[in-house]
């Protein structure tokens, strides 16, 4: 059953802008380790771009208010071998949202400008 619905859009220009105006502190406060490394092997920005939106999608898929003390980092996008990307809870959301109860369905996608994500949230309880 859905539970909760996401998506999130993000022109490249205001990431990059981003990462430029607040650096490395910036990028250490959204992304993870992993994510970062992936970006720089993997279409660079483009990657990071989709990852942010997914995130945010998350976010609202989970119906949570700006205001809450959410941590981005506690959401990852994963990428398989075939570079099919997932997403993989931490902390308190992975104590909040099992994977035991909920799954995530993730769809990114990208263009020369605009980054894309969308997220169905499914509990997989009866």
């Amino acid at each position: 059953m859905i539970v909760g619905i996401g998506i999130d859009v993000l022109e490249f220009s205001k990431l990059e802008h981003l990462v430029k105006t607040r650096g490395q502190e910036f990028t250490s406060a959204i992304f993870t380790e992993k994510e970062i490394h992936y970006a720089k092997i993997h279409h660079g920005l483009a990657n990071l771009a989709t990852a942010f939106t997914a995130k945010e999608a998350v976010v609202k898929s989970l119906s949570f208010s700006p205001s809450s003390d959410v941590s981005l980092r506690d959401i990852e996008v994963k990428r398989s071998r075939e570079g099919k990307p997932s997403i993989h809870l931490h902390g308190k959301l992975a104590r909040s949202y099992p994977k035991s109860k909920y799954r995530f369905l993730l769809s990114l996608s990208f263009t020369e400008t605009t980054a894309t994500a969308i997220v169905l949230l499914e509990s997989t309880m009866p």
